[in-house]
Formats: structure tokens, sequence, C-alpha cells
């Protein structure tokens, strides 16, 4: 615990005090105190703000106080005894048993705090006069007479007497009530008293502060009117009542205090005023002297015995010392000695007027501390104001009263002329038309405006709705100009994609020589791949086939037997495959019988085990072989599949053969579902494999990309071996100059734009020239599958007429070279005519 409050830098008292209140809040918890649980908590709060204002932050406040719960909770386990804060007795531990004086007393108290409290008005008086605050507040005013202030003090003193009879019986209606209650009605009345009370000795705390300041700042205000009244400026005054706003500040906390450094101020502006006053009279400068040393003396002499008449514990003993002192100056200063009984006579009668004066004064004045003691009363301006008030109010009845009677009296004599009159009919029949006409015209009037108004607000509409429109216009105009700047923009997209779009069709153009090389070698490695694959699984049979009949005759079973029990593993695979539920369980009950005409031959179990695996594996290999056939069957059906929708669509891209054709390529590779296609095309495993593969294709052809231009092919630069047959690279090993027109090869039929139209055409009718133009998805399948043999023939399925052709160039001299490459190659020669040159 205090290694966690060094570490938050909070101090042990401060944590001391947390654990104490969390202990006393456990103990109210347990023996259902409200009070002291509402306590507690607010005690609580008080000090997590406390260390939250040093900047500790909310979650380590949050997990001291955690810790201090459970440290209290252990010591209320251990019996450990608590501070005297814990210890305390609360409110409800007083005895309230019927019958004792304790409990009247209790009560008494209890039904007068709630009596003062349950009302706002009462409770106010009590915070500001205390105890005795029934005797405060008389309704009547101050009189400069002191027969009047007499008899208003007496009068007070009789409202004061019966309040009291009034608050004596209440109590003691209200002390009838409380013992006619049940005890648990008691018990949360009890309760409730104590929390009021509680709260009212908090507020009693809480306020003497603000009235401390309230009643400085009224000390300063009247100092400043007193200045102001008495035409005496700040500097004129004695040095230590000069900056009279700190004097008064830096006064005690108590009334009287305060008050004592008011007089002291004020009595120094009256001196100065004084002094102000005989300047002017006599205009001599000791006398000026001399009246400022009787005075300070007068007022010094006061101050001093205000201080003593004090209680003792109130005595500010060295204000005392100074005061003698400065009196003893100014006596020594004076012109008659300070034992002289005139002196002190004299002293002493003017401070008995000044205090006359000052009593006087304060009776007089309604803002003095007099009124602060005896409450508010009603001054005499007040009074005056309302009755004066009242005065004028029944005068205005009355005068409208009797201007009231003169107009009905004048009206009773014209109705009296009028009823002796004979035109009165008519006349009142006019007067009845002429108010129609006035309410007609009101009222119309009344619809113009009516109208007008809703025209105006018409007009406002249409005016909003017209620059709404202006807006909407405005809008519509910058998002044309915008749309017209986003179609140029792709304009300008487009154009260039074209231009991009026609430089690749030249790179592709350019391009397809090299990849017929490339598919050429692709071909030759998967049917190379498939060749071995296939002879791979038949010598691994063959070895597993071998191994198990050598353990056969070890243990002493024959052959026949195994065949036997290999052929029922057969059996169970497949029909564990096509999901055969009789011929899975016929196959079981076969093994089953089997193994137990084995153990009935004595053999041991393990080997019986041990046969059984090596059955079942070998079984396993048969029928995935077997599968393997199957497929490429499949392939084959497939590629023929492809080619009769090809031959059907004519020239151009594949649409219907090439997804058969997919199909059954994924059926040959165990894929049995479009999701499973899906998987398959989006593999990126044999995506880069064949991107490296394609690579290394094109750097091998590098030397070969160029034919139209003269170029010299050296040694040891040769067409690879892996993509020509053997003899090629002996005709070709020493140094051949070949002509741009020597050879010119044709992949899938793609004829060279060097030769004309006319041959091109007499070309395509000697030798069936396909055009394939989707290379992209020809590709894609080589990417699908490992097993090049399979796309190869498929694609001889496709194109059964597909030739690569040398044309020569007679007169040459190398005729001779290119027809034994065709004889090598076993393709088509055909020779320019002559007059082609």
């Amino acid at each position: 615990m205090e290694d966690f409050a060094d570490e938050l830098k909070v101090d042990l008292e401060q944590i001391n005090k947390l654990r104490e209140y969390c202990e006393s809040l456990i103990t109210a918890r347990k023996n259902h105190n409200q009070v002291g649980i509402s306590t507690n908590e607010r005690n609580i709060t008080k000090i997590k703000q406390e260390i939250l204002n040093k900047g500790i932050g909310i979650k380590k406040v949050q997990k001291l106080y955690k810790k201090c719960e459970k440290v209290a909770e252990i010591r209320i386990e251990l019996g450990i005894e608590s501070s005297p804060m814990a210890q305390q007795k609360s409110p409800t531990n007083i005895n309230y048993s019927s019958g004792s004086k304790e409990t009247e007393e209790k009560f008494k108290e209890i039904s007068k705090a709630y009596q003062i409290l349950s009302d706002l008005e009462t409770r106010n008086l009590y915070d500001i006069y205390g105890e005795d605050f029934g005797s405060m507040g008389s309704s009547s005013g101050y009189s400069s007479s002191t027969d009047e202030i007499r008899r208003e003090f007496a009068e007070a003193e009789t409202k004061k007497q019966e309040l009291k009879k009034q608050m004596l019986t209440l109590q003691m209606q209200s002390l009838k009530k409380i013992r006619n209650l049940p005890f648990e009605e008691i018990d949360s009345f009890r309760e409730k008293m104590i929390s009021a009370i509680q709260e009212v000795g908090k507020r009693k705390k809480e306020e003497p502060v603000a009235e401390d300041v309230s009643i400085k700042n009224d000390a300063i205000e009247r100092i400043e009117n007193l200045l102001k009244k008495r035409n005496v400026k700040a500097e004129e005054l004695e040095i230590e009542n000069r900056d009279y706003k700190k004097a008064v500040n830096n006064s005690g906390k108590t009334v009287e205090e305060i008050l004592g450094v008011e007089m002291r101020i004020q009595d120094d502006i009256d001196t100065k005023e004084e002094t102000k006053k005989r300047n002017q009279k006599i205009g001599s400068g000791q006398q000026e002297v001399n009246v400022d040393g009787n005075k300070r003396l007068q007022v010094l002499a006061s101050f001093q015995r205000e201080e003593q008449t004090k209680n003792p514990s109130q005595l500010n003993q060295s204000r005392l010392e100074e005061t003698e002192r400065k009196i003893r100056f100014l006596q020594s200063q004076s012109p008659q000695s300070p034992q002289s009984p005139q002196s002190l006579s004299t002293i002493l009668i003017i401070g008995m007027l000044e205090k006359v004066n000052e009593l006087i004064g304060k009776i007089n004045n309604p803002n003095s501390s007099l009124c602060e003691k005896l409450g508010k009363y009603v001054r005499e301006d007040e009074v005056d104001a309302l009755l004066n008030k009242l005065i004028t109010t029944y005068t205005v009845k009355t005068i409208n009263k009797i201007r009231h009677d003169d107009l009905y009296n004048h009206l009773s004599v014209i109705f009296d002329i009028l009823k002796s009159c004979d035109c009165r009919n008519e006349l009142v029949n006019d007067y009845n038309q002429l108010v129609s006409k006035h309410n007609s015209a009101s009222s119309q009037q009344v619809r113009v405006q009516m109208e007008v108004a809703s025209l105006r607000t018409r007009a406002e509409n249409y005016f909003s709705q017209l620059v709404e429109v202006r807006k909407m216009l405005e809008n519509k105009e910058k998002e044309v100009v915008r749309i017209e700047n986003k179609l140029d923009e792709k304009q300008q997209k487009t154009d260039n994609l074209l231009n991009r779009l026609a430089e690749l069709k030249l790179e592709s153009s350019e391009k397809v020589s090299e990849l017929k090389r490339k598919d050429d070698e692709i071909k030759a490695l998967k049917r190379n791949l498939g060749d071995s694959q296939k002879d791979f699984l038949n010598e691994k049979l063959k070895s597993k086939r071998e191994k198990l009949e050598t353990f056969a005759t070890e243990i002493g079973i024959e052959l026949q037997k195994t065949q036997n029990l290999r052929k029922r593993y057969r059996e169970l695979i497949s029909s564990q495959e096509e999901n055969r539920g009789n011929d899975i369980g016929i196959a079981k009950e076969n093994i089953e019988a089997t193994r137990e005409g084995l153990l009935e031959r004595g053999i041991n179990n393990s080997k019986i085990r041990k046969l059984c695996k090596k059955c079942k594996k070998t079984a396993q290999l048969e029928v995935w072989i077997e599968k393997i056939q199957e497929r490429r069957k499949n392939k084959e059906v497939g590629g023929s599949c492809l080619a009769k929708g090809y031959t059907e669509r004519g020239q151009g891209k594949i649409i219907k053969a090439d997804r058969r054709v997919e199909k059954d390529f994924l059926f040959l590779f165990g894929a049995r579902s479009s999701g499973q296609y899906t998987n398959i095309r989006q593999s990126k495993i044999r995506e880069n494999t064949f991107q490296k593969q394609t690579e290394d294709y094109l750097e091998q052809l590098k030397p070969y990309k160029n034919l139209n231009k003269r170029a010299k092919i050296k040694a040891p630069t040769k067409i690879p071996s892996e993509f020509l047959p053997g003899k090629v690279n002996e005709l070709i090993s020493n140094e051949l100059l070949i002509n741009e027109k020597l050879v010119q090869i044709w992949l899938f039929g793609k004829v060279d734009n060097a030769l004309n139209k006319e041959k091109q055409a007499n070309f395509q009718k000697r030798q069936k020239v396909i055009q394939v133009i989707d290379m992209e998805k020809l590709l894609f399948y080589s990417r699908l599958h490992s097993v090049g043999h399979l796309l190869e023939d498929a694609v001889k399925q496709i194109f059964p007429t597909l030739k690569i052709v040398f044309v020569g160039i007679p007169g040459s001299g190398k005729s001779s070279i290119v027809k034994e490459l065709a004889s090598l190659l076993k393709v088509k020669y055909f020779a320019e005519p002559e007059e082609e040159k």
C-alpha cells in the first residue's frame, strides 16, 4: 500500500483517511445506517477529488480506492481497532427508550430543528440571526424620535414572546404526534432529522466565508461613499489608512474586527474633513496641528475603550500597545499635560459625544450594522412612497367616479331631450345604418389586408423559387462543363488505348512464331512426362505385387489366396467410391471370411494384418492406374468433340467446344465441379511454373527472332536439340549465311506478309491452312495441366491439317540444305517460281 502511494506521490495521511472512511462506510452498511453511508461516501468523494486535483489519473485513483477498501475489509474481519473516526458514535446509538429524560430532550431538539428547517423563511432567519431569530423582523420603520424607537423595541419584544409561545405549542403538538408514531416511522424520522441537522451544520461552515466577503465589500463601499461625501482623497489619510481596501481585506474574520478597521478609517476621514474646515476658517497651520492632534487623541481613546470592553479572548495586545504608545506621543506633543484633569475630562466628553452621535447616526442610517442585528425593518421613505401611491390611486378613482356620474347625468338629459323629439327613430335608423356600413367597410378592409398579405407571401415564395431555379441552372451548367471535360478526357484515353492496341497487335504478330516454337517444346516435354509417369506407375505396381507375393510365400499362403484378397479390397474400394452400401457390406464380409480362414490355419494375427494392409495398398494402386487410363480415353473423346465444335463454327474463336475440352481436362485431373475448376484456374503455383517455362523458351529463341534481316548464326549458337531432331544440329553447326527470303516459317498457318495475295491464295488451295486466333486460351489449357502429352493429343485432334511449311528461293545455293531440313522435320517443302525471285 505504501509502495503504491509512493509511486502515485500521494500523502500517507490522505490514504489513511481514505481507508478510515472505507471502514466506517462498511460498518454503516452493515448497520443499515443511511446517514453514515451518505456522510462517508461524501468524504470519500472529497478525498478522491483532492487526489485528482494533483494530476493523478482516474484509473489510478480507482485502483487506490479498491486497495483501501480491501484493506478496510481485512481489518474489520480481523477485528483490528479502527481510528477514532470509525469508532465515533453515530447518532443512531442514542438511547431512545421511553420515559428517559435524554429521549425527551433529544426529541425536543429534533422537533425544534424540524420546525425551523421545514420552512424556507424560518431557515433563512435562523442562518442569519441564530436561535433568537424570532425577536427580529418588526414591520415598523425607523424614526428620529427616541420614544418611537423605544416603543418599536417594546412591540418587537412582545412579538418575540408571542412567537415563542407559538413555537412551544407547535413543539408540544409535534412531540405528541411523534410519540404516537410506531417505532419504524420514528427511526426514519430520526434519520431524516439527523441528516437535515448535518446539512445545516455544513452550510453554516460554508456560509461564513461568503458572509465575511460580503461584510468586507459593504465596509469598503461605505468608506468610498464617505470619502465622496466628505470630499476627502485617499492620499490625504494616514499611511496605514490610505490603502483602505487592503486594510479591510487584511482585517480579521470576525465582524468586530472588520468594523474596528472601518471605524478607524471613518474617524480618520472625519478628522481630515474637520481639519480642512478649520483651516478654511482660521487659516493657521498651528491650529491645524493642534486640532489634528486632539482629534487623533479622541479617536485613539475611543478605540482603546472599545478594545478593553471586549472579551479578553478577543483582545489584540499588539494593537492596544500600539494605541497606548500613540496616545502618549500625542499627549507629549499637546500644550496641556496628559495628566491634567481638564484634558482627560475633555477627551472623555468628546468621546461620549462621538458615541452618542454615532448611535444616532446608526439609528437614522438604515444601512448600519444595527439593521443587521435587528433585522430588516420597513424604512420611512418606503412607507411614505406607499402612502403617496395609495393617495394618488384613490384620488384618481374619485375623479373617475365624479366624471362618470357627470357623464351619466349629461347622457340622461340628452336621452330625455331625444325622447321628447319625434325624429328619434329616424336618427336611430340612420345611426344603425352607419354602424352597419362601418362594420362592412372594416370587414372589407380586413379582408383586403389579408389578401394583400397572402399575395405578398406568394410573391416571396415565387421569388425564393426563382432564386432556387437560378441556382439549379448554374449548377447544371457547371455539371455540363464538368461532363464535357470528362468526355474529352475519356476520348483522349480511348485514342491512347486504340493506339496502344494497334501497337500490341503489331507486337503480337512478331511474337506468333516464337509462341509456336514454345508450344512445340511444351508438347514434347508433356509427352515425355506422360510416358515417364506411365512407366513409373507400372514399375511401382509390379514391385508391390512382387513384395506381396514374397511376403505371402514367407508366411505360407498360396498366391491364389492373396489374389482373391486383393480382388476383395478392389471391390470394397470401388463400392465405397460409388456409395453402394450392399456391395460394401458383402466385400467386408468376404475379407473377414478370408482372414478367419487364415487364422484357422494357425497364421499369426499381426502377419495377417500386414498382409491385408499390403493387399489394400496394391488394390488402391491398381484402381488409380485404371482411373488414369480412363481419363486418357475421356481426354481423347473431349479432343474430338472440340474439333467437331470448331469445324462446325468454321474459322474464328472457339466458344462451345473449348468449354467441353475444359471440362474433359478437369475431369482428367480429378476436378468434379465448377468450384474446383475455379480453384484450379486460380492456382498461382502452376501459373508461375508456366511463366518460368515461357521465359526460358523465349530466352532460347532470341537468336531466331528477326529472320527478315541478314544475320550470321555462328557456332555454338544452335537450334536447341529439344526442339529439333539431332541431325539438324549437324547441318547448321558450321557457319551458315541465311538469306532473308531463304527460310520463312508459318506458325499455325499464319502466312508471312512478304508473299503476295496470289501466292497466298494458291498456297491455301493446295494446303489447308487453319488460322488460330485465340492463342491465349490454348496457352491457358497448358497452364492448367502438368501432363503435356494430353494437350498435345488434343491439339492434334483440333488441328489435323497443321503443317510447318518451309519456302525456299531457287538460285540461292542453299536449297539442298532447306530440303534436307524439311525431310528431317517431316514437313512439306515449297519452292518459289524463278520469276518471283
